[in-house]
């Protein structure tokens, strides 16, 4: 019977690796966040942002009353980009702008900072991860599933404190 899951190795081991990225999407805030940037454009993200969805309300607070004029007359073609972008379970029906101080700077409005790069695996990490992809056939597909747990591996592996 078949229940919609995959299965077999291949499942089990991206399970293992990238289930919590699968379990765990960005929340609606976040993704309110990002097309809310993509429909007003940066420079006007860097003025406002979205604060609350409440019954199909949402309150977007500026940082002048310049851009308070300007979206509040601008607020019927935003309304309509975001109401395309956004999923359909989502209920937007009315945008308020008001006044007042930025509270965040969304992250890809932000400097970027610096990837901390990771120490090589060690033996055992490496062999695990061989002995883990080695039943998938695909030469490609098997090379990146090995970088991926590898990585995986060391990533938790510097998270985790050490015991002295």
């Amino acid at each position: 019977m078949d229940d919609g899951e995959p299965q077999g190795p291949l499942a089990d081991l991206i399970q293992r690796v990238a289930g919590h990225f699968l379990d765990h999407p960005a929340s609606k805030g976040a993704g309110l966040h990002r097309e809310w940037s993509r429909c007003v454009g940066a420079r006007v993200a860097r003025h406002s942002e979205p604060v609350t969805l409440r019954n199909g309300l949402l309150t977007v607070r500026v940082d002048s009353s310049v851009w308070l004029t300007e979206l509040t007359y601008l607020a019927p073609g935003i309304l309509e980009q975001l109401r395309a972008r956004l999923p359909p379970d989502t209920t937007l029906r009315e945008i308020r702008f008001k006044q007042g101080s930025l509270r965040t700077i969304p992250p890809w409005l932000q400097e970027k900072p610096a990837v901390p790069t990771l120490p090589p695996p060690l033996p055992g990490e490496r062999e695990r991860a061989v002995t883990l992809t080695a039943p998938i056939t695909d030469p490609v597909l098997r090379e990146v599933m090995t970088r991926l747990f590898i990585t995986d591996q060391v990533a938790k592996r510097c998270r985790t404190p050490r015991k002295e």
